[in-house]
């Protein structure tokens, strides 16, 4: 969700809380539910690119490790057929 529209969705479940309960919502728990979705992003964020710096290296390794095998490969003789 964009974060103009999740503040906007924010904004409008704190009005509809004070029309419900009839008590004013404390001014600073808006902030507080934005800085936790972002950190939750930042969180999410973080947590993908750890895992492509895990998964990248070996993956490189494996595909060097194929196409030296192949090069060589291409260099041997087939034994079954005559020189």
């Amino acid at each position: 969700m964009p974060r103009d529209q999740l503040v906007q969705t924010v904004d409008n479940a704190v009005r509809q809380e004070e029309a419900r309960s009839g008590h004013k919502v404390e001014p600073n728990i808006r902030d507080a539910i934005l800085n936790l979705v972002d950190d939750k992003e930042r969180a999410r964020d973080q947590a993908a690119q750890v895992w492509l710096f895990t998964i990248i290296p070996p993956v490189a390794l494996l595909l060097l490790g194929v196409t030296i095998g192949w090069v060589i490969g291409g260099f041997r003789r087939d034994k079954a057929q005559p020189s």
